[in-house]
Parts: structure tokens; C-alpha cells; sequence
């Protein structure tokens, strides 16, 4: 009997806690370098963050009142959860140490709270924010998630992403050994990329011993640069096209690493294509398919090829 098609987060969150735990989405209002002129004013050409928030000027106050509200919702929905507060919206760590140590600390304030899923760049991390975050270590779980998107730096100028592959293992090197748990996004279907592109950046991410990985597909929503400048919706992926990269991805990962996402979402009101990015469900079931089509899983082919 052969190991999980997919090693699922889910199931590595039962594991570490002994429970389900849920995520309470939070945005504590940070910005991003490559939006307020630090490093760009146009962000990455990708980029609509108000399609993944579109309630963004409507929050309450404060991050204590937004878990409260969440964990109230989920908890009608998940009796007996625990709670992972994810700061989700632009980059998560960019502000000074002694805010971070204010913000975080009010996620935490409440029964059930396991610990922080943290979203942010690899230029933004200095050793003084990774110190906050160690010190929270000690005591909570902390996710630490990372954004490459790609290991191809022609592509990541192409998009604007304001930093290279250099930051990102620089990054990543200075958060191991920390206590964290550490999560890296990559994109597959990204504009001028292939195969050779999606399994060289999932390999550069595996080398790095990530804990977790986050494969999310190309979209565009309405707001993005490049959707403004009038995207070719031909060069979108198919579903079959996305299903096979990322089992191809999948099947040659660490066995022991976990896979959160396989799809990247979007409101569907926001969505300019491919449509099947609003169906998450849809899409890992038709990567599910193709690892069985091909007698293959999780980790399957990662000795031959690490």
C-alpha cells in the first residue's frame, strides 16, 4: 500500500495538535515595499490583494476584534477547532519589530489560539524580526510562510516581484534553526514559463528543507497590472494542462514535506480566468486524478530525482 496521493495539511495540523485546527484569516492593514515606493508603487504585476480581501476598508478596528469575530463564525461550523490566526494580506512582517511584537501579540489572546501563520517576502525579515518571531516560538506554533513564486530570476523581473532567488535562500537560512515551521508559495503557469520552471523552483524549495509548501495556480483578477495592460487569456493554463504540473510537482517532493494548497483562489466577482481557479475542490480532484492515472504519489519519484 503506497503513502497519501498528497500529504495534506489537514492532516500534518491533526497530527501536530492532536485536533483540527482552522485558520482565522486576519488583515492587520500592512503594506508591501513594492507598493509604497520602498522597492515599487506598482506591486507585482500579478497582484490584486483586494480580490483575496475585498473587505479590506471595511474590517473592524483592530486584529483582536477580527479573531474574535472569526473564531465566533468558525466555531458554529468547527465545534471543538483549534485556532491558527493567518496574517494573510500584503506582507506581514513589514513594520518595526516592537509593532509586530503588538500586533501578533493580540492574535494570540485567546483560548484555543495554537499559534501565527505568518504571509511575507524574503526581503522583508531582518534578523530583528525573526527574533520577535522566535520568541513566540517558544511558547506557540509559528508558520512561517515565504513567498518565491519563482526560482527563475528573469521571471521574477518579468513580474515585477522586486527581489530574487538570492533573498529568498538568504531569507530562508537565517529563519531555520528558529523553531519555525516554514511554508514556501510558488506559482505554476506563470507567463513564459514551462515545466523545466515549475520543477526547478519546487526543487529549489525542497533543497531548502521547507516544511510546507503552497503550489498556487496562475490567475488574474480585476486591479492587476497585467490584467489592465490587456493579458492574452490564451496564455492561461487548461485544468488538464495545471492538473499535470502539479502532480508532476507533487510527485517528486520530500514525502515528508506537506502540501497546504494546490490552487491559487480568487472571488469569483474579481476572477478574470482561468475559471477554474473558483473551484479549488475541482482542481485537486483532477490532480488527485492524474497521480492515479500515472501510478504515482506524494514523494513517488523524489529519491530518483534528489
Amino acid at each position: 500500500m503506497h503513502p497519501p496521493l498528497i500529504n495534506s495539511y489537514s492532516a500534518f495540523l491533526q497530527r501536530r495538535f492532536g485536533r483540527k485546527v482552522r485558520k482565522v484569516a486576519v488583515d492587520a492593514g500592512f503594506s508591501c515595499p513594492n507598493r509604497d515606493g520602498t522597492i515599487s508603487s506598482g506591486g507585482c504585476t500579478f497582484c490584486s490583494n483586494h480580490a483575496f480581501s475585498p473587505g479590506r476598508l471595511e474590517l473592524p478596528h483592530s486584529v483582536e476584534d477580527q479573531v474574535r469575530l472569526g473564531i465566533a463564525k468558525l466555531s458554529h461550523m468547527f465545534p471543538g477547532s483549534g485556532w491558527l490566526v493567518y496574517f494573510q494580506s500584503f506582507t506581514n512582517t513589514y513594520s518595526e519589530p516592537e509593532s509586530l511584537c503588538e500586533i501578533y501579540s493580540q492574535a494570540l489572546n485567546f483560548d484555543g489560539v495554537v499559534g501565527l501563520a505568518i504571509g511575507t517576502r524574503p526581503d522583508c525579515l531582518p534578523d530583528e524580526t525573526l527574533q520577535v518571531l522566535e520568541r513566540i516560538a517558544d511558547d506557540y506554533y509559528v508558520q512561517l510562510e515565504i513567498g518565491l513564486q519563482s526560482a527563475n530570476d528573469a521571471t521574477l523581473k518579468a513580474i515585477n516581484r522586486g527581489h530574487g532567488t538570492h533573498e529568498f535562500i538568504d531569507a530562508t537560512n537565517r529563519a531555520k534553526g528558529r523553531g519555525f515551521t516554514l511554508c514556501a508559495h510558488m506559482i505554476v503557469g506563470l507567463p513564459g514559463e514551462g515545466m523545466d520552471d515549475y520543477l526547478k523552483s519546487a526543487a529549489l524549495i525542497s533543497s531548502l528543507g521547507y516544511d510546507i509548501i503552497k503550489i498556487h495556480s496562475f490567475h488574474l483578477t480585476q486591479g492587476s497590472a497585467m490584467a489592465d495592460a490587456g493579458f492574452d487569456e490564451s496564455g492561461f493554463m487548461t485544468l488538464d494542462e495545471y492538473a499535470e504540473a502539479a502532480a508532476a510537482i507533487i510527485e517528486r517532493l520530500p514525502p515528508e514535506m506537506v502540501v497546504e494548497r494546490v490552487a491559487g483562489t480568487a472571488y469569483a466577482d474579481a476572477l478574470i480566468g482561468p475559471e477554474w481557479c473558483s473551484k479549488p475542490a475541482l482542481v485537486r480532484s483532477r490532480i488527485e486524478a492524474c497521480l492515479k492515472a500515472r501510478n504515482s504519489w506524494h514523494g513517488k519519484l523524489f529519491a530518483k530525482d534528489g
